[in-house]
């Protein structure tokens, strides 16, 4: 879509679009193999300053363009697996069967930094008797249809096709969080907040209103870009 916006615009201009994900997009726009990106805010920050987990820094990458759509950061329970909260988790040391992306992508860095805020880590999740699987997204779907794990943390908009599919046949439900999360993560880490509400699914999935962290979509460029062409 902005490829044709751009060509429609300015016909001299072509984009090439290419398959990419969000943490390589950033370097790929830092090495100029690619010239304009989807990013996201919190993941230009890791990697202009080369935090975990980029190994080193990416100076080249500049934002042009924010508020495209919201990715809010939420943790999904089965219903059935008597988990409420992430503070209980925490305060009983729940053995849970923890989901999450594979290592290395935003989604699952995102994911840890959530639990750390309660106090859970993976170390302490495996002490207490739990497990932590990191897959891609239908191995997670399987995962959990089958009983295999009974969390998983989510980060796409809302309402997302990746939980209605899951819902159809495995009640799940949205784990409420601790109001002072998403300030936190605001004040600290520059996150956008959003409220998740009842009704985003037609299944039962959120018992009540809770406020989040999310993240959102941006436009990243090479620094040697003209400004013109920008």
């Amino acid at each position: 879509a902005i490829s044709k916006l751009v060509q429609e615009e300015e016909p001299d201009i072509v984009l090439k679009t290419v398959p990419g994900a969000g943490l390589a997009n950033v370097v790929r726009v830092n090495n100029n193999e690619a010239q304009v990106a989807w990013s996201m805010p919190i993941i230009n920050s890791w990697a202009v300053k080369g935090e975990d987990p980029f190994k080193k820094p990416n100076p080249n990458v500049r934002g042009i363009a924010v508020g495209f759509t919201l990715h809010p950061c939420r943790f999904y329970a089965k219903r059935d697996a008597g988990i409420d909260s992430l503070e209980q988790i925490a305060e009983k040391k729940l053995p849970i069967k923890l989901v999450v992306s594979t290592r290395g992508r935003a989604d699952e860095k995102l994911g840890r930094m959530m639990l750390d805020y309660y106090g859970i880590s993976y170390d302490s999740i495996k002490k207490w008797g739990g497990r932590i699987m990191h897959l891609e997204y239908m191995d997670q779907s399987k995962k959990i249809k089958d009983g295999q794990a009974d969390i998983l943390f989510h980060m796409w908009p809302v309402p997302s096709s990746f939980i209605q599919e899951i819902v159809l046949t495995t009640p799940m439900k949205s784990l409420p969080q601790d109001p002072e999360l998403a300030k936190v993560f605001a004040d600290k880490y520059g996150f956008a907040t959003t409220t998740i509400s009842p009704g985003l699914y037609k299944q039962k999935v959120v018992d009540e209103e809770y406020t989040t962290p999310a993240v959102d979509l941006a436009l990243i460029v090479n620094k040697d870009i003209d400004d013109d062409i920008v």
